[in-house]
């Protein structure tokens, strides 16, 4: 039986792929709109008949920086060739001036502040696999599913590490050739010690020096915002 709606809660919506996906559906500006209105509204009533709390939002989204990952490694996201969808910037511009905001412009990206912001009283809503890495925040809402869950701490490790098995091809990270998800899932069947797992994993694969070199850098890559996945 749901609770009376009380105490505030926070909803944090990565919105960058969604302005994507929205300004591939229409080409008229103020349809584009509507549907970003019409889909902030959706999330936040869902997420209340799920919860039986009242939740605020906050938009969350990329404005152009120097991405500090590119010091780290200059081929980082160099394979995306995607063109921008028209009325794509447009569309951000209006949701900075109407809504409640907050935008990557730094040096780091949107996913970084959400894992650094995310907390129990807050449900971060996103489609993007890289952040079920996150488990600080109280829930998680894939927007595209429809689906509300919780990711805890040793659920998170093990999503870091399996992206630490087989990279990210949408952002070129490479990691271990010919290793994929089913690797991992072996691998860390009934296992805990996922950082040494995979540390051994890379030095099987790269030798010592080369292995330790490169497990640095993709763990660099790929953490999130101030989290940590040393295991303990």
């Amino acid at each position: 039986m749901k609770s009376q709606l009380c105490c505030k809660k926070k909803l944090i919506i990565d919105a960058d792929s969604l302005f994507f996906k929205i300004c591939c559906v229409t080409n008229d500006f103020e349809e584009a709109c509507r549907l970003f209105d019409l889909k902030i509204k959706s999330l936040v009533s869902f997420l209340e008949s799920k919860t039986g709390n009242s939740w605020e939002y906050q938009i969350y989204f990329q404005e152009k920086i120097k991405n500090f990952r590119l010091t780290i490694d200059p081929t980082y996201k160099a394979n995306r060739k995607t063109q921008i969808p028209p009325n794509f910037n447009e569309l951000k511009r209006w949701v900075k001036s109407n809504y409640p905001v907050k935008t990557a412009n730094g040096t780091k990206e949107t996913d970084d502040l959400i894992a650094e912001d995310a907390n129990e009283n807050c449900c971060i809503c996103y489609i993007d696999k890289d952040l079920k890495q996150i488990y600080t925040a109280g829930l998680h809402l894939n927007y595209e599913k429809m689906e509300l869950y919780k990711v805890e701490r040793k659920e998170a490790l093990k999503n870091f590490y399996t992206q630490m098995i087989t990279g990210d091809c949408s952002d070129n990270i490479k990691a271990l050739k010919g290793k994929g998800i089913k690797y991992a899932e072996k691998l860390f069947k009934n296992k805990s010690c996922y950082f040494y797992l995979t540390l051994k994993e890379y030095i099987k694969h790269y030798g010592t020096q080369k292995g330790w070199k490169v497990f640095r850098t993709n763990y660099k890559l790929l953490r999130l915002g101030n989290l940590s996945f040393i295991d303990y």
